[in-house]
């Protein structure tokens, strides 16, 4: 998918709901105004990605139970480079971010928030992983995160992280989170805080 954009909201009672795909394997240039809401895995640009998204923004706001974010809800392998969102995002439940709900084998890339990203929406106490860019990322091998910044504020149960709540490997470069005034780097992962 190349050069698509999103105007209308979309709304599902089920899973797997996107602003662009449902399902996706290469997504570039693409854009998406409409607010998303779904049960979960509901993201602004993809709900599933096989493969590499690039230069993609999301501006509007994304909402589900779980699995929720501003790009991609759901992905297994790939790269995700040059995403920006600023919509709002909120989930009930588990993994709520502004750029990756859920990765495996994934590098991020010179990825943005500037959206509010709220978990445990409706006093849900067990809500866990919330971040500004991704909330959960794990069996990496030879991955990378890299250059990954949050602005918007973040708020969730436990398990939260300004850029990164958990990435179960080495990050290169730099991590960074403004909130207010105060800038401000704090995020977690299995090798301790960045």
């Amino acid at each position: 998918v190349s050069k698509s954009v999103n105007y209308g909201d979309v709304v599902a009672t089920g899973d797997y709901v996107a602003g662009g795909c449902a399902d996706a394997y290469t997504v570039s240039d693409c854009n998406n105004y409409g607010a998303v809401s779904g049960k979960g895995k509901a993201a602004g640009i993809a709900a599933v990605l096989y493969g590499d998204i690039t230069d993609t923004c999301n501006y509007g706001a994304i909402s589900g139970s779980e699995r929720v974010s501003g790009i991609v809800a759901l992905s297994y392998s790939g790269t995700i480079k040059e995403c920006i969102n600023y919509g709002d995002v909120s989930g009930i439940g588990n993994r709520v971010a502004g750029i990756i709900a859920y990765g495996e084998s994934l590098n991020l890339d010179r990825c943005a928030n500037y959206g509010t990203i709220t978990a445990g929406v409706g006093g849900n106490t067990s809500a866990n992983y919330a971040a500004g860019v991704a909330s959960f990322i794990t069996e990496a091998d030879g991955a990378y995160a890299r250059d990954l910044y949050s602005v918007g504020s973040i708020t969730g149960m436990q398990t939260v992280g300004a850029v990164v709540a958990y990435l179960d490997y080495d990050a290169v470069g730099g991590f960074k989170y403004i909130h207010g005034n105060s800038a401000i780097q704090d995020s977690y992962t299995s090798h301790g805080k960045y």
